[in-house]
């Protein structure tokens, strides 16, 4: 009888200890996240994309065709690709950027659409003057997005390139 007490009694004491945990660094989080955007400049620029949004687009180099890199599950957006996007551009030109609601960029307009999200890459890669063909590299849960925007910008893209991609 007492064991079983006990044993109940630790269990909530791990689970509360987990959710004070959980609240606490997604706290941390937000407030680290808060001041990096507050302390660093926009990087390369923000692109309107209609509807009174602005995606932010990092292009660098010249050339063609144009790589666009597509960031995986995080919330660096074009940060992502710090290690190899200037390697990228002594060759062509290469652009990153960060989909609604990460580092700069505005939120999105609704729920997350893979349709809706190919349209607002497309359109700022429009808006900023950058010309197809694009060459899409995807990193981890950007596998699903070129792949949307490639269906649905076809004659645009002239290849894919997939980093350890999730399943599209």
């Amino acid at each position: 009888m007492i064991g079983r007490r006990w044993i109940r009694r630790a269990t909530i004491a791990i689970a509360g200890i987990a959710i004070v945990a959980t609240i606490a660094g997604s706290g941390y989080e937000a407030r680290a996240r808060k001041r990096v955007l507050q302390d660093s400049p926009v990087r390369g620029r923000l692109v309107d994309i209609g509807g009174g949004r602005r995606l932010q687009l990092d292009c660098r180099g010249v050339g063609s065709p144009t790589v666009v890199l597509e960031s995986g599950l995080d919330f660096y957006g074009s940060l992502s690709w710090m290690a190899v996007h200037d390697s990228i551009a002594v060759t062509t030109r290469v652009c990153a950027y960060a989909r609604p609601g990460l580092m700069w960029s505005d939120p999105a307009s609704g729920p997350l659409d893979l349709r809706a999200r190919a349209r607002d890459l497309h359109a700022a890669l429009i808006a900023a003057d950058e010309s197809a063909p694009w060459v899409m590299i995807a990193h981890s849960l950007g596998g699903p997005y070129i792949t949307i925007f490639t269906n649905s910008y076809r004659s645009e893209v002239a290849g894919l390139v997939f980093v350890d991609t999730s399943p599209t």
